[in-house]
């Protein structure tokens, strides 16, 4: 019991004064600054098929203030188009699952074309967008500057992709589609066995200011699901600690009337 008392002992002060060191004077929310803030300002819309299986709509909204030109170029592409060509029709040609999902080549439908309404390719415009979850829109591309026409969206957090790629929305709408799109069967290059097409696309009325929380860093880490618990734990392992003593105790006090009892009737015995 001593030895089991101690273990709980060591237990409870790991975890108490391991919580503590990660609550450091860094992470004050007090004086933190605040997280950024990324305004919605177009909403484009996409919808999928795979074979005759409707795999429902996604609907991006669109960061136009800190990525102007390529809002435009992916807003155009999924309009108007460029020489007539647009994203219905077109399929989405790697799906890697837990990783992305791509599409976008209006070009040769397979991944290997590249054009934008700026020629061929275009600058990186920004890298303030961090990969943090599920669901960012991101242009693909060949290397630093070589944007086009094809497009990427994150299916989990890809903290790797930061500052590689330029972010320029997330999925407001059709998280699930992402997924289903995800986790389709495909071969060794990504390609899925049966395809998924854009059949439809455009730009929908933007009517209510949305705003996308851009906190730079991947808030599902190890550290901040101790951070966030470190109080709840340590709740509980005192309500623990103050039952373990209450059942040592018990169990002396039983030990102790056992003894008396034991003792009165052999007293009882002698006489």
């Amino acid at each position: 019991m001593i030895l089991s008392y101690k273990l709980f002992l060591i237990t409870f002060c790991i975890t108490f004064f391991g919580s503590l060191a990660f609550l450091d004077d860094d992470d004050d929310t007090a004086t933190a600054p605040p997280m950024p803030m990324f305004n919605i300002t177009h909403k484009v819309f996409m919808d999928f098929k795979q074979g005759d299986k409707d795999l429902g709509r996604i609907i991006f909204g669109l960061f136009g203030e800190i990525a102007p030109k390529t809002v435009e170029n992916f807003r155009t592409i999924a309009t108007v188009g460029i020489k007539g060509k647009t994203y219905a029709g077109t399929n989405i040609h790697r799906v890697i699952h837990n990783f992305l999902i791509q599409g976008g080549d209006i070009i040769n439908n397979d991944g290997s074309g590249e054009t934008s309404i700026y020629g061929r390719t275009f600058e990186d415009e920004t890298h303030e967008v961090k990969f943090w979850a599920p669901g960012f829109l991101a242009m693909a591309n060949h290397g630093p500057n070589t944007n086009g026409c094809q497009f990427f969206v994150t299916c989990t957090a890809t903290s790797w992709l930061d500052g590689d790629y330029v972010g320029f929305g997330k999925v407001i709408y059709g998280l699930k589609t992402v997924h289903l799109i995800e986790k389709t069967e495909a071969n060794d290059r990504g390609q899925p066995k049966v395809p998924i097409k854009i059949v439809k696309c455009g730009e929908l009325p933007f009517d209510t200011p949305v705003s996308v929380i851009n906190p730079g860093e991947n808030p599902y880490t190890v550290k901040n699901w101790i951070k966030a618990s470190a109080i709840p734990l340590v709740s509980s392992f005192v309500v623990l600690g103050i039952f373990h003593w209450m059942i040592v105790r018990l169990e002396r006090f039983e030990k102790f009337m056992d003894e008396e009892i034991y003792q009165l009737i052999d007293e009882k015995k002698t006489n």
